[in-house]
C-alpha cells in the first residue's frame, strides 16, 4: 500500500468473544483465518478503502473520492465483511471516526519490515471500540460525531440507516450518550418501505436479547441478525442458518 497521510473516515473493526475463542487455540486460528480471507478478498479489488489485519482487529480507511463516496465506500465494506462473517458464525464491531490517518512504510533492517499506522483518526476508533462506555455490542457499527466535518455530518444525517438511538425514543436506551454517535444499521435493507422502522424494531429486539441467560445470549443476538438479514434481503441467499 502507499504511503498515506490525510484526515479522513477510519474503521476500527473487531472480532466480538475473540478473548473467548483464545482458551480454544483451534477456534481463535480458524475465526482469524477467515477473518483475513474475507477482508483481504473483499478488500482486493478496492482503490478506495485500504485495510490491515492484526491478530482479531481490522483497520480500514477511505482512501479516496469525495465526502459522499468515502462514507459510501467505508460503509460498503462493513456491510461486506459483516456478512460474510456472520456466514462463518462470527459477528464483529465496528468504530468509525474521522481524523488524521497516516501510514508509513518503516524498514529497520534490510530483512525485517515494519509499518507505521498514526493518526487521531485511527486512534479515536481504536479507543471508541476497546475503552469507551457503552461498550461496543456484536453486530454494532457506530460513528463518532465528534471530529465530523459539517458536511460529512449532513451526509450521515440524510443517510436512512445511520440514525442516533435517541430517535428511537425507546425506554432501554441511554439518551446521556446516544447523541455522540450514528448507529449504521447495516443489516436492514434502506429500499425496503419505512427502513427508519424496521432499525427501531431490530433495536428493540435486539435489546432484549440482553434478558435472556448469559450463556445463550450470544448466540440469541447472532440469530436476530441472521433472521434480519434474510427478512431484509430476500432475494439475496446469504445460506445463514439459525442456530437451535
Amino acid at each position: 500500500m502507499e504511503n498515506f497521510n490525510e484526515n479522513t473516515l477510519v474503521g476500527f473493526m473487531d472480532i466480538s468473544g475473540f478473548k473467548v475463542m483464545m482458551k480454544r487455540e483451534i477456534d481463535a486460528y480458524r475465526v482469524m483465518k477467515d477473518f483475513y480471507k474475507a477482508g483481504f478478498r473483499l478488500l482486493k479489488n478496492q482503490t478506495r478503502v485500504k485495510g490491515f489485519f492484526v491478530s482479531d482487529c481490522g483497520i480500514l480507511s477511505a482512501c479516496k473520492g469525495s465526502a459522499n463516496q468515502k462514507i459510501e465506500d467505508i460503509l460498503n465494506i462493513v456491510v461486506q465483511i459483516n456478512r460474510e462473517m456472520l456466514i462463518n458464525n462470527i459477528m464483529l464491531t465496528t468504530s468509525i471516526a474521522y481524523g488524521k490517518f497516516r501510514y508509513t512504510d518503516l524498514i529497520e533492517h534490510e530483512s525485517i519490515e515494519k509499518m507505521g499506522l498514526f493518526g487521531n483518526g485511527y486512534l479515536n476508533a481504536y479507543i471508541d471500540s476497546e475503552v469507551t462506555k457503552p461498550k461496543m455490542t456484536p453486530g454494532e457499527c457506530r460513528i463518532i460525531i465528534e471530529g465530523l466535518p459539517s458536511n460529512y455530518k449532513k451526509i450521515f444525517e440524510k443517510n436512512k440507516l445511520c440514525i442516533k438511538r435517541e430517535e428511537f425514543n425507546l425506554p432501554t436506551m441511554e439518551p446521556q450518550v446516544s447523541d455522540k454517535y450514528f448507529y449504521y444499521y447495516w443489516m436492514i435493507n434502506k429500499e425496503l418501505e419505512n427502513p427508519f422502522n424496521k432499525c427501531k424494531d431490530f433495536e428493540a429486539a435486539y435489546t432484549n436479547c440482553y434478558n435472556i441467560n448469559k450463556e445463550y445470549k450470544y448466540i440469541e443476538m447472532k440469530n436476530l441478525l441472521i433472521r434480519t438479514l434474510n427478512q431484509n434481503f430476500p432475494t439475496i441467499s446469504f445460506n445463514l442458518p439459525i442456530d437451535p
